[in-house]
């Protein structure tokens, strides 16, 4: 495999400000790496499997390398496709339009690889006999995937270290729990919506101000699977009025939207015995509202370089 030209990026360590914090009340310094991108160490797996004793123990090796490639991986590209997400927040800016572009070939590029050597290894179980240079040369590849892993880490710190360094906490959070496929997913729905209008500002309007029925549909759709669960005291505790204060909505401030979705998602962490989302008219509403929080997310993301 041929390895890529490296970005040549300034390298910086910076701190995020948390803006939340209530005034009055002096802001504390964290660093990125301790409130949100989990930080992925690589280490050296070994670059020769002759050694091994017969043919089973060197493909349990490929798979199982293999296998540790594919978590680190899941680490990295979500840090891809979360900055992704958010880079529409620095506009039309050339340069990160461009390194976007790259990161996601390379992304790409290596997911492919991915999937290519699993089903070779399957293949390789139903082989009686394999020559020891395909073994090995499959065995290299992915260490190769190590290395251009090991440098798009780094690149994608760097990016974000200088040109996401204060990023709210509420941005972060929103993406925290979802893997990178969803977050994959979030952003061709993103790029679909966008396609429907002739700016992002316009986008962000006509959200603003019409996502009330959406907001009341998306409540009174989560009351309805909470009121049909078995655990009735949910339906008691966390009825309509719990998050909405009014039977209308017109329009939200970002605010409002931060403290609706708080929420929606701590009642949806407390209620995990209760199958929401086999509920498909709240699921279809709970997605499209995210979709648009997000969207609201990116645009205060904006100013805030």
């Amino acid at each position: 495999m041929k390895k890529k030209d490296k970005f040549t990026m300034p390298q910086e360590k910076i701190n995020i400000t948390i803006p939340e914090t209530p005034s009055g009340k002096r802001k504390p310094q964290v660093h990125d790496d301790e409130i949100y991108f989990e930080r992925v160490v690589f280490t050296n797996m070994g670059n020769n499997i002759n050694k091994l004793p017969d043919l089973k123990s060197k493909i349990a090796k490929i798979k199982d390398t293999l296998k540790k490639f594919e978590e680190k991986g899941e680490i990295v590209w979500h840090q891809f496709y979360f900055l992704k997400l958010f880079s529409r927040a620095r506009g039309k800016k050339a340069e990160v339009i461009n390194l976007v572009h790259e990161f996601d070939k390379q992304v790409t590029r290596m997911r492919r690889i991915l999937d290519d050597l699993k089903n070779k290894v399957d293949l390789f179980q139903y082989m009686e006999k394999i020559d020891d240079q395909e073994l090995e040369d499959s065995y290299t590849k992915v260490l190769d995937l190590f290395v251009f892993l090991d440098d798009l880490s780094k690149e994608l710190s760097s990016f974000q270290n200088k040109y996401f360094k204060k990023m709210k906490m509420t941005s972060y959070s929103i993406c925290n729990d979802k893997n990178y496929q969803e977050l994959e997913a979030l952003n061709r729905n993103i790029a679909l919506l966008l396609d429907g209008f002739k700016s992002f500002a316009e986008a962000h309007d006509y959200i603003y101000y019409h996502s009330g029925e959406l907001i009341t549909n998306t409540i009174k759709a989560l009351v309805h699977c909470l009121e049909t669960s078995k655990l009735t005291n949910y339906s008691t505790t966390y009825n309509y009025y719990y998050f909405l204060s009014t039977d209308a909505v017109v329009a939200m401030k970002l605010t409002e939207w931060v403290d609706l979705f708080n929420k929606i998602r701590f009642v949806m962490r407390i209620t995990a015995g209760v199958e929401l989302f086999d509920y498909l008219i709240f699921k279809d509403y709970y997605q499209e509202l995210e979709k648009r929080f997000i969207m609201l997310l990116i645009n205060d993301e904006m100013e805030n370089v």
